[in-house]
């Protein structure tokens, strides 16, 4: 069943997030919007309440980056998955988590000026001299301008070529974003790192069906062993280079669950149940080849 909007508003005003591009109704774009949205609601409601501890809206700022990243990730995974899972309508809702991600970034933004008292200026001043926040900003451009140009009608006009080429962005926005979370990290790094170790089995999906030209189940299951090995071994050389502690003694800590699992069990947990899926459904994806020139 389609929607009964008007010619005007089919022509001129953006069709409601729920529907696909038939203009039914899609459960599954419904729910994935509900899903991008509690977070912000639980922020917000917690923020009315009280509930955000002593400095509210540092704690808002920090929520809102840590679910942009987040959200920005999985808007990554979007293709990997589709192709893995033989699920092409997971398609849909690619552009619906990437205006998320940007949506949290520009709260987190707006916050951290909160914390500035609205001195832009200032909130500029301290992005130019903080390397951490350059990077930070680096990323916030390239989401604004990924989200600028991610409805149907900057197709057109880029072209679907040229429209792909820029959004391939996105592969240098989501390190810088990862590495701002890292860089800013006081304490405990150990998100930092479960971001980059899932980020680094998502870009290497990607490389490895550009280069074999399919993407299998094993090939998924593959990869996140090395993701889930870089991310021990990262964490530990990191931590040996901090404080000078022994290499093995690091990586043993890995197999030691007392003291909360470490952010390679984290990367485990994320990426081992879609390989999972991937070998219930998946068969071989190959990529499409290319059309030979007419005669």
């Amino acid at each position: 069943m389609t929607t009964s909007r008007t010619p005007f508003a089919r022509r001129y005003l953006p069709a409601p997030p729920w529907r696909d591009r038939k203009g039914a109704f899609s459960p599954l774009k419904a729910a994935v919007l509900g899903l991008l949205g509690t977070p912000a609601a639980l922020l917000l409601v917690a923020f009315a309440a009280g509930g955000l501890g002593a400095e509210p809206v540092e704690r808002l700022q920090d929520e809102a980056g840590r679910w942009a990243v987040r959200f920005l990730l999985l808007s990554l995974a979007i293709t990997p998955l589709r192709l893995l899972w033989r699920w092409n309508r997971l398609i849909l809702v690619r552009r619906m988590v990437g205006l998320a991600a940007l949506g949290y970034a520009l709260g987190h933004l707006a916050a951290y000026a909160a914390l500035e008292d609205w001195v832009l200026a200032k909130v500029a001043g301290e992005i130019a001299t903080r390397f951490y926040l350059t990077l930070g900003a680096a990323a916030l451009v390239g989401l604004i301008g990924l989200g600028l140009t991610s409805t149907d009608a900057a197709v057109r006009r880029l072209g679907a070529a040229r429209w792909q080429a820029l959004h391939r962005a996105s592969y240098v926005v989501a390190p810088l974003a990862v590495t701002h979370v890292f860089l800013q990290t006081r304490l405990d790094p150990s998100e930092a790192f479960v971001l980059a170790g899932v980020l680094a089995w998502l870009l290497a999906l990607r490389i490895w069906r550009a280069r074999a030209g399919t993407l299998t189940a094993t090939a998924g299951l593959v990869l996140a062993a090395a993701a889930i090995a870089g991310t021990a071994l990262g964490e530990a050389v990191f931590f040996h280079a901090k404080f000078g502690a022994p290499l093995v003694n690091l990586l043993a800590a890995n197999l030691d669950a007392t003291a909360g699992l470490r952010p390679a069990w984290w990367v485990a947990w994320l990426v081992l149940p879609a390989v999972a899926v991937a070998f219930v459904r998946g068969r071989p994806t190959a990529a499409p080849r290319p059309r030979r020139a007419a005669a």
